[in-house]
């Protein structure tokens, strides 16, 4: 029976008893032996508070294995599941090929789900083998349409120029102007990208890679096969769509402007988690540092922007822990690995 500690990880009994027995001890991140020295770090073990994945599975004590609570993210998957049956995918403000389309991709995620949670459960209904194919034809069929959705995402952002009406115009009809006469754009307004169509399939996308990944290491003792590609692929569609809000769109204030030149009042808004966003969209601190941030009397502030940008920046990140977790997995020879039998019996319970 495995225990958990406050620092959230799975400890496997054997290790559990030497920590009783005072042989280990656990200081915040750090398994100290009886003389205080380091034994080996938990951090990478957890997930950020607003991620769902840790950047390692495990970390091996005496051929044991410290293993992750994220190894699969319920937390993730009940997400995923809250947001079907609450019918906040509101397909029917798609055209119709994309709806169409939308309801396939949640049918066969909803049947890599099933077949995976039965196979957790130990059910006679499924067997890996299927539940692994059902799951490599969902996330190449979502990676293949991700950009779809993306596309609809920001063809929805009302934007504002010279010759747009008082209501704006939709982003998607003021592309398709002349380009040699399009008009610079002013303002936009955008929607937050947390309740989008294209959010929903990134994320499911995550969830189902990573499982399938777990199976593949589970019962063939290898990293999937396609793993670090598909996810290199996802996380390219997100690099470009952070940089889309964050430049902004066609000619309008770029998200610095936004954030941190100041209204009639000499209020401003500082951006949050700036090092990690400066280091995703590659932009110097130096050259933020030297720009002028003048008042503005025509300040306006677009929370939506701001919040998109930082759950387009979330899901970078945990697609980074992912693809860490193929780095930590790749410097060790997995075959006969006695820490991927913990992993196994962790999350396929009668298996």
């Amino acid at each position: 029976m495995n225990s958990s500690k406050k620092i959230n990880v799975n400890i496997p009994v054997e290790i559990q008893n030497n920590i009783d027995a005072g042989n280990y001890s656990i200081n915040g991140s750090l398994v100290r032996d009886k003389l205080g020295r380091i034994v080996c770090h938990l951090k990478s073990l957890e997930a950020e508070e607003d991620q769902y994945f840790s950047p390692n599975i495990f970390v091996s004590i005496q051929n044991y294995a410290i293993t992750s609570v994220s190894i699969v993210s319920n937390k993730l998957q009940n997400e995923l599941k809250k947001i079907r049956d609450d019918n906040k995918l509101i397909t029917k403000k798609l055209d119709r090929l994309l709806a169409n389309q939308a309801n396939a991709l949640i049918s066969s995620i909803t049947n890599f789900e099933e077949h995976f949670n039965n196979l957790r459960s130990g059910s006679s209904l499924t067997n890996q083998r299927e539940t692994f194919a059902t799951g490599t034809k969902a996330a190449s069929e979502l990676a293949a349409h991700i950009p779809s959705y993306i596309d609809e995402y920001l063809g929805n952002i009302q934007v504002y120029h010279r010759d747009s009406t008082y209501d704006g115009e939709k982003y998607s009809d003021f592309l398709e102007r002349d380009s040699k006469y399009r008009p610079k754009i002013t303002k936009s307004n955008f929607s937050n990208f947390a309740d989008s169509e294209a959010r929903y399939f990134i994320c499911a996308f995550l969830n189902i890679i990573n499982n399938i990944n777990i199976l593949s290491l589970c019962f063939d003792s290898k990293v999937y096969s396609g793993y670090e590609d598909n996810l290199q692929q996802v996380r390219t569609f997100a690099v470009d769509l952070i940089m889309k809000v964050v430049e902004g769109l066609e000619g309008d204030i770029d998200i610095f402007a936004m954030s941190y030149r100041s209204n009639s009042n000499g209020y401003y808004f500082p951006l949050k988690n700036i090092d990690s966003l400066l280091k995703c969209v590659n932009y110097d601190i130096h050259s933020l540092i030297n720009r002028e941030f003048s008042k503005d009397t025509e300040y306006y502030y677009d929370e939506n922007r701001i919040k998109s940008m930082y759950e387009i920046l979330r899901i970078i990140n945990d697609i980074d822990n992912l693809l860490n977790r193929k780095d930590q997995l790749s410097e060790i020879n997995l075959n006969g690995l006695t820490e991927l039998n913990q992993i196994k019996k962790i999350t396929f319970e009668n298996n």
